[in-house]
């Protein structure tokens, strides 16, 4: 099977990471983990999340949900964050970085999950 090809160079993807973790999201809500592939294009350096698993590692109702998606996190995996829908890169609200007030500042997904933990 060929490779995805970039529109814009118009040539093959190539894979820059096995077992990136993609985390598909309800609102700010994690909802699944799944294990995917990070593609990328040599010339313009978009990269793409193909190759799921067949089904999730872990969902939202299992118990150890929480804990799995940490594990990850301190093993330093690649996490994206699947909104299904296009996200803003910025949002008004709060700068993680400098802990201030800000009109705009990055979509923070990380950010914005341990707000939630925090809450739980």
């Amino acid at each position: 099977m060929p490779n995805p090809i970039c529109v814009d160079c118009q040539c093959e993807f190539r894979s820059v990471k096995n077992g990136t973790i993609v985390v598909t999201m309800t609102g700010l809500h994690p909802y699944q983990m799944w294990r995917a592939d990070t593609w990328g294009c040599p010339g313009c350096k978009k990269e793409i999340v193909i190759g799921f698993g067949q089904k999730p590692m872990a969902e939202h109702w299992q118990p150890d949900f929480n804990e799995k998606l940490d594990a990850e996190r301190q093993r330093g995996s690649r996490i994206e964050y699947d909104y299904e829908r296009p996200t803003p890169k910025k949002i008004f609200g709060w700068d993680a970085a400098s802990k201030e007030p800000s009109k705009t500042v990055w979509f923070d997904a990380d950010f914005h999950y341990n707000l939630l933990r925090k809450k739980e």
